[in-house]
């Protein structure tokens, strides 16, 4: 069994010091995790005896690095070691952890602040979740997510108490409506055989006042929109007709199911589908028992807007998006 001492580690202690720049207490931490015990002054014997010192960087930051230290620390939630260590390995510049943290403090990007410079940071970030807010894409998120979108967006740092205190003053009703006891039920799932199984159709009137009027269809299976009619009236039966229509003919093929709500716009889409059925059945040869017991509802499923979550689905992307 091999003795454990400083020979075993010498690799590794002359990448701390020479390439991440621990200091002699940092190095002692890291080879007590390894299960090897020394001390800073026996560290600091072997370093002389093995020659290896601590490269002093340059006292001048060139702009490279300086850049590189901002974007690392206002876009990840690394530490300063790790921001050197992705510096060497992504930006090929040398660097160490004390440096990153000493042109830290030079820019003023603190981690932790106190004092007026707290409140100082209070109002930046109210700001920009004001902003972020009014462009309406981050409106439903939780504060996780809102930290990872100020970071990577607008490579600002939020701290956490921060950004709860200006999400409750600037939206209480989305803060409240996140609260797990002010949540609706989640409507339960259903499975379908495959695509073009059921195809899941309804209109959207939010445009409806400025003349725009959307129906479209989506296949339950895949999600994938069949099609997606944008005109000026979308409760037309001849319309929906010629839209589902069009849409057999380029698929090739017709669903097992339609689902729609009860609007006079699908009279004569069911009426058309269950034809289409009709004649699937007869091709098909069922028996005489099984072609009498058909009935609509073996083709088509009746049902509120509210229940048909496919569809619904797009119109919640097309609002959010």
């Amino acid at each position: 069994m091999q003795e454990i001492n400083f020979d075993t580690f010498k690799d590794d202690i002359q990448e701390m010091v020479q390439q991440q720049g621990f200091s002699n207490n940092e190095v002692v931490t890291a080879l007590s995790r390894r299960g090897f015990q020394t001390s800073t002054r026996s560290l600091k014997r072997r370093l002389a005896s093995w020659n290896i010192r601590r490269e002093r960087l340059a006292g001048e930051v060139s702009d490279a690095l300086a850049e590189a230290v901002n974007y690392l620390f206002h876009h990840t939630l690394l530490n300063d070691a790790e921001i050197a260590t992705r510096i060497i390995n992504d930006y090929g510049l040398r660097t160490s952890h004390r440096q990153v943290k000493s042109i830290r403090l030079l820019f003023g990007w603190r981690r932790a602040t106190h004092g007026p410079a707290k409140a100082t940071q209070q109002a930046s970030t109210s700001l920009h979740v004001q902003q972020a807010l009014l462009d309406g894409v981050s409106r439903t998120f939780g504060r996780r997510w809102f930290l990872t979108y100020l970071r990577q967006q607008f490579g600002y740092r939020a701290r956490r108490n921060d950004l709860a205190i200006a999400q409750k003053q600037l939206d209480p009703a989305g803060v409240a409506s996140r609260l797990p006891a002010l949540r609706r039920a989640r409507l339960e799932n259903y499975t379908t055989s495959g695509p073009n199984f059921l195809w899941c159709l309804d209109g959207h009137d939010k445009l409806a006042q400025y003349g725009i009027e959307i129906y479209a269809a989506v296949d339950a299976y895949s999600r994938k929109i069949v099609w997606y009619y944008c005109g000026n009236s979308n409760r037309t039966p001849i319309s929906i007709l010629k839209q589902y229509l069009n849409a057999v003919k380029t698929v090739g093929s017709c669903p097992r199911f339609i689902r729609t709500d009860k609007g006079t716009e699908t009279v004569l889409l069911a009426d058309c589908h269950f034809s289409l059925f009709i004649e699937a059945a007869l091709r098909e040869q069922w028996s005489e028992a099984e072609y009498e017991a058909i009935q609509i509802s073996d083709c088509y499923i009746y049902g509120p807007s509210t229940r048909n979550i496919r569809v619904e689905g797009l119109w919640r992307q097309q609002r959010y998006g």
